[in-house]
């Protein structure tokens, strides 16, 4: 196999119980659920520098507030379609 630690991968689909993935490593690799689950811990996290031009049309929360400086703040709050999205923890 083909994965590394601290690389991104995305799961392309999930058919039946296989999941595909993608990554520059793994372009279309395929795991059945049980090898899934042991190499991979799914999470989703962005810093703030990485979400500079996404737009989130779902809920997310900001973590170390007091630690951002005003641009930090103001490219944090603008990634979201609904004030009501934003979560300061």
């Amino acid at each position: 196999m083909k994965i590394y630690n601290n690389e991104q991968y995305k799961i392309k689909e999930i058919n039946e119980d296989v999941f595909y993935i993608e990554g520059e490593e793994a372009p279309n690799d395929a795991f059945d659920t049980k090898t899934f689950y042991k190499y991979f811990d799914l999470a989703f996290a962005v810093t703030v520098h990485k979400s500079q031009g996404e737009t989130f049309h779902t809920s997310y929360c900001i973590y170390e507030w007091e630690r951002f400086d005003d641009s930090m703040k103001y490219v944090a709050l603008s990634r979201a379609t609904d004030f009501e999205n934003i979560n300061v923890m």
